[in-house]
């Protein structure tokens, strides 16, 4: 009888046990993914990517045909990275908010504003002026400049009126698109976060393609994937990689007739001082521009369009 009271017992405390087991909720943390940094770059995974010659001076020279000789130079930049802009840093924010009482996240917030803050620190040193650049108070000097806006040349984006009220705002076709891939594709990833994490309220599933961003930032700065990307299956980043794909289609490619007219104004101006050129009118031998990643996308839209 002792015997069978023992074992009874010892029954019971398993069964409590177990029980406390199955109660138990880790929020998550046996529900990472787990990446190698260097294939999601080479999988071309992220929009800004480190290049192979970013730190080395051992790059190939422009190379021209024989019977070619350079008689006029037009080059187009774009200023390089900011990231984490100001938009990143506010969605960055925001996510730390949202998952503060993740246990596996607490370790993962306050990198970025140091980062944004170095950034910034170049503009104050070189430039420190005046007037706005995005949320800080610095406004670069050019040799010549035209009025931000009146410039329809490398800012046409910002300053066409058309563009604002039907392309950057008021687009149904993008506001379809995009509540629906949100509702749709995005949602099923917020609510397993929600689930695994113990988040409340809701994750938002507008914020998947944010913990993707803040996922690029720590592999881009850090060579890391041990922060936010552990949120993200493989699967997760191809489906975040494609709300940002859509997003610049609809509004700054060949999602809109609109985009591929608004870079003809360059090239117009480009083919004229070839010409000026040729004819002796003109002794310009370089044109050169540092506008906008959106300048980028417009002209090559417009080039695709003209082709």
């Amino acid at each position: 009888m002792q015997s069978y009271n023992n074992l009874y017992s010892f029954f019971i405390l398993l069964f409590y046990f177990y029980n406390l087991a199955l109660c138990e909720n880790d929020y998550g943390s046996s529900k990472l993914f787990h990446h190698d940094p260097q294939d999601l770059i080479r999988k071309h995974y992220f929009e800004i990517e480190p290049a192979e010659t970013a730190f080395t001076l051992d790059i190939k020279p422009i190379s021209y045909p024989d019977k070619c000789e350079l008689k006029q130079l037009h080059l187009l930049t774009r200023h390089g990275s900011r990231y984490p802009a100001p938009p990143d840093i506010r969605a960055f924010d925001h996510l730390e908010k949202v998952f503060a009482n993740v246990s596996v996240a607490k370790k993962w917030a306050g990198a970025y504003s140091r980062c944004g803050a170095s950034a910034m620190a170049f503009s104050e040193g070189l430039f420190n002026g005046d007037g706005p650049l995005d949320t800080c108070k610095n406004q670069p000097v050019y040799v010549w400049n035209i009025p931000a806006n009146e410039d329809n040349i490398i800012e046409m984006y910002n300053n066409c009126l058309l563009a604002n009220e039907t392309v950057l705002n008021n687009n149904p076709t993008y506001d379809q698109q995009n509540y629906t891939y949100a509702n749709t594709t995005l949602k099923p990833i917020a609510d397993r976060m929600t689930k695994d994490y113990g988040i409340y309220p809701p994750l938002n599933p507008y914020l998947i393609p944010s913990i993707y961003d803040a996922c690029e930032f720590w592999i881009l700065h850090f060579n890391r994937t041990d922060t936010w990307c552990l949120l993200l299956s493989e699967l997760d980043i191809i489906k975040s990689v494609y709300y940002w794909e859509m997003t610049i289609y609809y509004k700054s490619l060949y999602g809109n007739p609109l985009n591929e007219q608004l870079g003809c104004v360059y090239y117009t101006r480009l083919v004229n001082s070839v010409d000026n050129y040729l004819n002796g009118s003109s002794i310009m031998v370089a044109d050169l521009k540092n506008g906008h990643g959106h300048t980028m996308f417009l002209e090559l839209t417009a080039l695709v369009w003209c082709s």
